[in-house]
């Protein structure tokens, strides 16, 4: 239904990025059913709606917070599929748009923790630079800790992050 308003009236954002909501939970759907090419595509459809909206308004942080979610949907499956090195081009390209928001206003626990989010999946990815992303991590929740950012149910990954640093230094 959403699309085809979306399709009615093309230039309503609001029903465009209703379509893309939608196309991300049968993106999930599909990829939990182990239909990870299925997933891929549905995620994909998304991503191209969000990528439009975002540069309709490029000053709108939620548009660019979507994005980087679909792209940190993208390399979900791509890792998973084994496609290391498209799953880490996604990540990082998330990551990037993370860190912008974030710039664009330090004091915002969602920025930060979407930072950590992101850096978490990247240093999975990334075994060649696993210690300098786990070092990220570290550093980056450390700080969340200290300005009182960093969530309750977060706080035992910040020990999980350090197993990893130590792992990946190795």
């Amino acid at each position: 239904i959403r699309r085809r308003l979306a399709a009615l009236d093309p230039g309503n954002a609001r029903w465009a990025r209703d379509v893309s909501v939608s196309l991300n939970k049968v993106g999930d759907v599909r990829v939990a059913q182990g239909q990870l090419g299925a997933g891929l595509t549905a995620y994909e459809e998304g991503l191209g709606i969000r990528r439009r909206l975002a540069a309709l308004d490029p000053g709108n942080a939620r548009w660019a917070r979507d994005v980087s979610v679909s792209l940190n949907k993208v390399g979900d499956v791509r890792v998973a599929q084994g496609q290391l090195g498209a799953g880490l081009t996604a990540y990082e390209e998330g990551l990037g748009i993370r860190r912008r928001l974030a710039a664009l206003d330090p004091g915002n626990a969602r920025w930060a923790r979407d930072i950590l989010v992101s850096l978490r999946k990247t240093a999975q990815a990334d075994q060649a630079n696993a210690s300098e992303y786990w070092s990220e991590v570290v550093v980056h929740m450390e700080a969340m800790k200290a300005k009182c950012i960093l969530l309750l149910g977060d706080q035992p990954l910040l020990e999980i992050a350090r197993q990893n640093l130590k792992t990946a230094r190795q």
